[in-house]
């Protein structure tokens, strides 16, 4: 989340080489090991999911509904702002 309040995603830009995974399945393996028994998300949207239980401002949204631009959201209520892209919390 940037200053403004918006999550967004990531796009890869090229293709990693060889057997390379990618930087949410890295962290998500880090993640597993630091205690027992959690479970490591098979994707993208999963670990994205995951944050939601840590990081209550982005409790209840979904990775997809991220969509290309991103989402705008409140940091103090972790409701979602209804502000148009670019807005900026001045």
């Amino acid at each position: 989340m940037n200053r403004d309040g918006r999550v967004q995603r990531f796009t890869q830009a090229k293709a990693p080489p060889g057997m390379a995974r990618p930087a949410w399945w890295i962290a998500a393996e880090a993640w597993s090991r630091r205690e027992e028994g959690r479970v490591v998300p098979e994707t993208a949207a999963l670990a994205f999911a995951g944050l939601g239980g840590s990081i209550p401002a982005i409790a209840g949204v979904s990775y997809a509904e991220l969509g290309v631009t991103g989402r705008v959201l409140s940091r103090e209520s972790g409701a979602r702002a209804e502000r148009p892209a670019g807005a900026g919390s001045r």
